[in-house]
């Protein structure tokens, strides 16, 4: 089994203490923390998806083990990409009521690991606390994942203000509820955001 395998194997199996040493053992054998997301994170909660489709009570059983298993990972990498000189900032948000904070979290390290300085809380966003981000000349975009069709309203304000604030920082929005929030891109594919915001610094494709 591979090392990016590994941490695929440990996320699903909801141990966090796998996870963290299949992750640091795959960054210390030159891993890049770029494919540890591609390849390992993402991967296993695709994986995941597939088991809830097949068994949801016993997938929703595992579900907290598994997240909690992710977020070590994303925090180890995390510690890890401290971008000197980045080309550009980005903030990856969900507005102030959003419940599902996984695939903003994932979306921040990956981003991370293509050397961008990126801004993101676990804690979902008010329009006024994007203040720091929103006053960074080098931002460019604004990433804001909507799951719940409930705070529909929230991400519609949190991206009027960021339009209202900065003409020249493109939105984009993903995910359920994310159709009717008012941003320039509504996508759900992780390679389109993947083409859009840019292309890993260490990638020659």
């Amino acid at each position: 089994m591979s090392a990016i395998e590994k941490i695929s194997d440990a996320i699903l199996s909801g141990n966090a203490a796998d996870a963290a040493g299949a992750t640091l053992g795959a960054v210390e054998s030159g891993t890049r923390p770029y494919d540890i997301i591609r390849d390992g994170v993402l991967n296993a909660w695709s994986d995941f998806c597939i088991w809830y489709e097949r068994d949801e009570k016993e997938s929703l059983k595992a579900w907290l083990g598994c997240f909690n298993a992710t977020l070590k990972v994303l925090k180890i990498l995390d510690e890890r990409l401290a971008a000197p000189n980045p080309p550009y900032s980005v903030l990856v948000a969900t507005a102030l009521g959003e419940g599902h904070v996984l695939m903003k979290a994932i979306i921040a390290t990956m981003l991370r690991s293509k050397g961008l300085k990126v801004y993101s809380t676990l804690r979902g966003l008010r329009p006024e606390d994007a203040g720091d981000a929103l006053s960074d000349p080098a931002l460019r975009f604004v990433v804001l994942s909507c799951i719940e069709s409930g705070i529909q309203g929230p991400s519609k304000d949190f991206i009027k203000h960021v339009k209202e604030k900065r003409k020249d920082v493109m939105t984009i929005a993903g995910g359920p509820a994310a159709k009717d929030c008012g941003a320039d891109v509504v996508t759900s594919d992780l390679e389109e955001l993947d083409r859009i915001v840019g292309r890993p610094k260490d990638r020659g494709d």
